[in-house]
């Protein structure tokens, strides 16, 4: 599905509906930068999206937007490595379950330790079948040592 048209000449609800849809990288791009984050949104949850795109909306103001960038399985490893370096909770709970991101990150995650919520992150690694049996037999031996307490 191509668009001439230019968004701006589009309601917000609309650009919303069509960057779900659309499967062009190229006119997805476009969508990135309007002003409203739910449309940057969009384009960040599409997986029609190009790593270029997510790479530029990971560094978005809006949270949300990085958020979705972080669930995005057409998200490069090294994009999602960036995000997890300044990630909230949020976003990391998302990272590990993400099976595009890098091993190493996932081994990082896995070493999470002291977070808020942490039984999230070690849930999504232990769902994510990107993550190594080492790292899942790290992460089984914190588990059972933190319950035997």
């Amino acid at each position: 599905m191509n668009i001439n048209v230019d968004y701006q000449e589009l309601s917000e609800e609309t650009c919303i509906r069509i960057a779900r849809e659309l499967k062009s990288a190229q006119e997805l791009s476009k969508f990135s930068e309007h002003p409203s984050s739910e449309v940057r949104c969009a384009v960040a949850k599409n997986t029609s999206a190009s790593e270029e795109t997510l790479e530029n909306l990971s560094k978005d103001k809006e949270l949300c937007v990085q958020i979705r960038v972080a669930s995005n399985t057409s998200t490069s490893k090294e994009t999602l490595d960036e995000l997890y370096k300044h990630s909230d909770y949020n976003q990391k709970c998302l990272i590990a379950g993400n099976t595009s991101t890098s091993e190493e990150t996932l081994n990082n995650l896995a070493d999470t330790q002291s977070h808020h919520g942490q039984y999230q992150v070690q849930r999504a690694l232990a769902y994510n079948s990107s993550t190594s049996k080492e790292t899942l037999r790290r992460l089984f031996r914190y588990v059972t040592w933190r319950d035997d307490r």
